[in-house]
């Protein structure tokens, strides 16, 4: 039997990744308004940071996707922005949101900045339950894996257009 080279590998497996980069650039891109089109919500609006919710634990601590999107809100967040953690208690006795909105709190992020929505189950229920803070939002940024936000930002352009 003959062995093949392991350079010929070590191209495929570089060929799958760039692959897997260029389709997680696009999608990263996709779905934003042309940008003569974009503009920000109410002056007096805060900024909002929407960190979508994802199962924890069955102890109620936070998994390494929840601490992973947190990190991300935390770190995208200008100062002064409102979180919304949204996620109910899907398959667990605590919901998504108090699991992460626990840990968000532990990194800094302070108690009056943080809001909490609990009764989502997907990822529609996640945006339409949110909306009441994101519509009176000045900008809106989402926290979570690069196609489940590019889905987050067409639903939301389904539930509310002008956001």
């Amino acid at each position: 039997m003959p062995r093949r080279a392991p350079g010929a590998f070590a191209a495929l497996g570089c060929a799958l990744l760039a692959f897997a980069e260029g389709q997680a650039w696009g999608a990263s891109r996709a779905g934003y308004p042309p940008a003569a089109a974009c503009t920000t919500g109410p002056a007096a609006g805060r900024d909002v940071v929407l960190i979508l919710g994802y199962p924890g634990r069955r102890d109620g601590t936070p998994g390494l996707l929840q601490r992973w999107r947190v990190r991300i809100a935390r770190r995208s967040a200008p100062v002064g922005a409102v979180f919304v953690f949204t996620g109910g208690a899907v398959g667990r006795d605590v919901a998504e949101a108090d699991t992460m909105a626990a840990y968000g709190a532990r990194l800094g992020i302070r108690p009056s900045d943080i809001v909490i929505e609990r009764a989502a189950t997907t990822t529609r229920e996640n945006l339409s339950l949110s909306l009441p803070w994101l519509a009176a939002a000045r900008t809106i940024r989402i926290a979570s894996n690069t196609a489940h936000a590019h889905r987050a930002r067409r639903y939301l352009r389904e539930l509310d257009p002008t956001l």
